[in-house]
């Protein structure tokens, strides 16, 4: 789980059990997208299943595997955010 410090550099999280739509389906990401008024290129979207990340992608999201915290600050790291 992320912890508090992590989670301070997102602006929004969506959780797709609150969203009561299942990942990968596109109309998550409409919901989202219409929800921030954001284009759906501008989220980036963690996941570990790589069915759900291809998903993610195909929907025009920024989408990365991950499998634990670590990998989630690697990617955020990689992306210039730095949580040290």
């Amino acid at each position: 789980m992320l912890i508090q410090r992590e989670l301070t550099y997102f602006r929004s999280i969506f959780l797709s059990s609150d969203l009561g739509i299942r990942k990968p389906e596109a109309a998550g990401v409409s919901l989202i997208a219409s929800i921030t008024e954001r284009p759906t290129s501008s989220f980036l979207f963690f996941d570990d299943t790589a069915e759900n990340v291809i998903g993610a992608k195909e929907a025009g999201m920024q989408a990365l595997l991950v499998r634990s915290l670590d990998d989630v600050r690697d990617a955020l790291g990689k992306l210039g955010v730095d949580i040290t």
